[in-house]
C-alpha cells in the first residue's frame, strides 16, 4: 500500500509518458492534484481523496475512464 500526498505528481511522474494510471486500495488522503490531464485511464477507487474534480479534467479530451468508486 501506498500512504503519501500526491503533489509529488505533479512535478516528478507527469514527466514520465503514461497512459494509465491506477492508485485503486491505497491510502491516499489528499485532493485531487490539478495537473492530471493527461492520462486517459485513471482508477482511484477505493481511497480517501477529496475535495472537488479539478478543473483542468475539462480539458482532458482524450480521458476514457475516472474511476472514483468506493471512497474510504
Amino acid at each position: 500500500m501506498f500512504s503519501a500526498s500526491l503533489s509529488f505528481f505533479c512535478t516528478t511522474i507527469m514527466n514520465i509518458d503514461l497512459d494509465y494510471l491506477d492508485l485503486s486500495n491505497n491510502l491516499l488522503s489528499s485532493r485531487i492534484p490539478d495537473c492530471w490531464n493527461k492520462y486517459i485511464f485513471m482508477r482511484l477507487r477505493n481511497t480517501s481523496l477529496y475535495g472537488k474534480i479539478p478543473y483542468s479534467l475539462k480539458n482532458c479530451t482524450q480521458l476514457g475512464l475516472l474511476d472514483l468508486g468506493d471512497k474510504n
